[in-house]
């Protein structure tokens, strides 16, 4: 994720160019998002199901899967007693705005005995809700969905989970965010905007980045429109005055990085880049100059494999939105970024639209067991853009490291330890160039060659996995074959700025 404040100054080509981007302080662009649900507060306590709830024979040893999952800085993030493997999500919406219809079918395997279970699920009605097969009983509990099933579910056994539901996507609304999340809507069009826990508000699951899973896509709009998702389009029907398209993300995804579009866009092929497709969806009122600035994709991608490893997905591309919200997104295989950005900025599009690919190394592919390892994240993606920012001609890394080491005592005076920061700065500065700044004294501390190892490595061993800062302690270390845990304990888990080494 980056958001529009300031953070430096890029000279492209020998012109001073102010790139405004401070990681952590969200500044909303002029815009005309449109927030269809934001009048209708969360169902609490009510039961939604129908039939009318069904009895439950329960073992002994069955016991309710818990509401959260004691995250430390999201603790009502996420639930527990199963592990999701596949989400199946379909939707029909009849306009760029509005109500939609849907069904969420969820495979899951149980963990424990499970009486019942929560799913993470904010505003709609409930119209049916079924596990495997047999009707069960549902509770709203404010964001908490508790499912009760006719039959226990024993402990290891898998299950399915369809709920289907309708009504307008709500917003959510949390401190941790750097603006309203959720499936928002503008003038031409809905896209998801989900990070940290707004996938809540588009489908029922297990919202949290430690539970990661498959996802397919079925989408019923208006022939007239473009529908489009995270993954591969598997198929588009007509279905009378509608188009049903169909997407299959078949890479491990956690819940956030889900992308919904739907609207008045086009799709645009970018070509192929070493066999992965390049496809971007844009809006139709885009204009070609614009258009064409979206070939800086195909120069990133392959500069990035060179750095990292093969692109870890089948396709890639952009979503441009014409009614931004005040931050690009990283949704897996398809990001967010702003139209406005685009066309008043294109040198610092290109800049953010690298952080945003980055992301499919380090955040997507590799993403955080818990939200305070978010660093794993964003330092990454950030030391990523620095080298495109140098590699482009922009700005010499060495500056960037630089004004980011004197400005990082104030950083972490205000912020703290770059890997434990609260949930109100988990989008702060610190998380974003301060954790790219630890990078940056990693690379100086082992030299090249093993710091480009490490990144590597990190990636070809937990590719398709939710990691912890340990793990990268540990991982950094081996592959480098140094102890390194003063230098951490000084860099990552210490308020104070040591110097830069050498």
């Amino acid at each position: 994720m980056r958001d529009g404040a300031p953070r430096t100054t890029i000279r492209p080509a020998g012109a001073v160019l102010a790139i405004l981007v401070l990681a952590g302080t969200a500044c909303a662009r002029p815009g005309t998002i449109r927030h269809t649900g934001a009048a209708r507060p969360p169902a609490t306590s009510t039961s939604t199901t129908r039939p009318p709830k069904p009895s439950t024979t329960i073992p002994g040893d069955a016991s309710p899967g818990s509401a959260g999952l004691g995250d430390t800085l999201l603790p009502a993030s996420g639930n527990g007693g199963y592990d999701v493997s596949q989400y199946d999500l379909a939707f029909a919406v009849d306009d760029t705005s509005g109500p939609i219809t849907a069904t969420a079918t969820i495979t899951a395997t149980a963990s424990q005995a499970l009486s019942s279970f929560h799913l993470d699920f904010r505003g709609y009605e409930i119209t049916a809700a079924t596990v495997d097969g047999a009707a069960a009983a549902t509770e709203r509990d404010g964001d908490e969905l508790i499912v009760t099933p006719a039959t226990a579910i024993a402990s290891g056994a898998t299950f399915t989970t369809a709920v289907s539901y309708s009504g307008e996507p709500p917003l959510v609304k949390d401190a941790s965010a750097p603006g309203d999340i959720g499936w928002l809507d503008a003038d031409s069009g809905r896209f998801a905007a989900a990070e940290p826990n707004g996938a809540k508000g588009i489908f029922p699951c297990n919202d949290h980045p430690s539970d990661k899973a498959l996802f397919t896509f079925s989408i019923t709009a208006p022939a007239t429109m473009t529908a489009a998702a995270n993954g591969v389009l598997v198929g588009q029907e007509p279905d009378g005055a509608s188009m049903r398209w169909r997407f299959e993300q078949a890479q491990p995804m956690a819940t956030y990085l889900v992308q919904l579009a739907v609207g008045d866009y086009d799709v645009i092929d970018g070509g192929t880049v070493d066999d992965v497709t390049i496809r971007h969806v844009v809006v139709r009122n885009l204009d070609e100059a614009a258009r064409q600035r979206l070939d800086i994709t195909n120069d990133q991608l392959a500069f990035f494999e060179q750095l990292f490893g093969n692109y870890p997905f089948a396709t890639y591309g952009l979503l441009i939105a014409d009614a931004p919200p005040s931050f690009a997104l990283e949704t897996q295989t398809l990001t967010l970024m702003p139209a406005s950005w685009l066309a008043d900025d294109p040198a610092f599009f290109d800049i953010v639209a690298a952080h945003e690919l980055a992301h499919s190394w380090f955040g997507d592919a590799v993403s955080p067991q818990r939200w305070s390892d978010i660093w794993l994240n964003e330092g990454f993606a950030t030391y990523a853009e620095w080298m495109w920012t140098d590699h482009a001609g922009y700005e010499t890394l060495d500056h960037l490291a630089q004004e980011a080491h004197a400005q990082a005592p104030e950083w972490r005076d205000e912020f703290g330890k770059v890997a434990d920061p609260a949930a109100t700065n988990l989008f702060g500065p610190n998380e974003y160039d301060g954790a790219a700044l630890v990078l940056h004294a990693l690379r100086l501390t082992i030299g090249d060659e093993a710091f480009f190892a490490v990144l590597r490595q990190w990636f070809e061993r937990y590719n398709g996995q939710s990691v912890t800062t340990d793990q990268f302690e540990a991982l950094a270390a081996e592959v480098s074959k140094t102890d390194l845990s003063g230098f951490f304990a000084a860099w990552v888990h210490s308020t104070i700025v040591p110097p830069l080494p050498g």
